[in-house]
């Protein structure tokens, strides 16, 4: 069992914890059912889904340490980051959002008001500076057709205003023909804004994460 741990330790980088934690929201996805009916946010689920996930990890011997609402290093009291672990060497700081659009025929919150959320994220971990650090934000957007029809507008309008950087997202099925998407990018201290932001469609592996949920890359220009 000890050289089990140790191995672990030696082997596990932080796209494998990122895809479990993904991989836990993806088995729950029932659970959008009763957010996208009723136009809820999900922060707080996605917040305690993931942390349990994450004890599970430490439990299984990932070298993993993780706590929520940790007070970012500068800037304003009272600002606190919804996800932090620690694994090697390295610190992560996680951000979560939901954006709840008004497609589909539904009635949805504002989308730009949302995105302004996310960008407030992100100035705050662009404060989190230190070489050990890494900073990320995962967001999950519903609804959307399925058919694709609304990702022009989404795309060239909304995601375009989010600087992206090692981006990536997974999009899964609802009812009645839709489907919602989890994003997931990091932040870096100079941020690279997308000059074009068509999504290649290129199958990412996982070994965590079931063949069913289709992977996307964004490309950086």
């Amino acid at each position: 069992m000890k050289n089990q741990q140790e191995e672990r330790v030696k082997t596990t980088q932080p796209n494998q914890i990122f895809n479990e934690a993904v991989a836990r929201i993806l088995s729950k996805t029932d659970y959008f059912r009763v957010f996208v009916k009723r136009r809820m946010s999900c922060e707080k689920w996605l917040q305690a889904e993931i942390l349990h996930r994450f004890d599970e990890l430490k439990i299984e011997g990932w070298p993993i340490e993780s706590e929520a609402e940790k007070p970012y290093p500068t800037g304003k009291k009272g600002e606190r980051c919804d996800v932090y672990f620690e694994s090697g060497n390295c610190s992560y700081w996680v951000e979560l959002e939901s954006v709840i659009t008004n497609y589909c025929g539904k009635l949805g919150k504002p989308i730009k008001n949302q995105i302004d959320h996310i960008l407030d994220d992100i100035k705050r971990l662009e404060r989190v500076k230190t070489d050990r650090s890494k900073t990320y934000v995962l967001f999950v957007a519903y609804p959307f057709s399925a058919d694709g029809s609304d990702d022009n507008t989404w795309r060239g309008k909304h995601l375009k205003r989010i600087p992206l950087s090692h981006s990536q997202f997974w999009e899964f099925n609802l009812e009645n023909k839709m489907v919602g998407r989890i994003y997931l990018f990091q932040v870096r201290t100079i941020l690279i804004r997308l000059a074009n932001s068509q999504h290649s469609r290129s199958q990412a592996a996982s070994t965590s994460i079931p063949a069913r949920f289709r992977l996307f890359a964004i490309p950086e220009t």
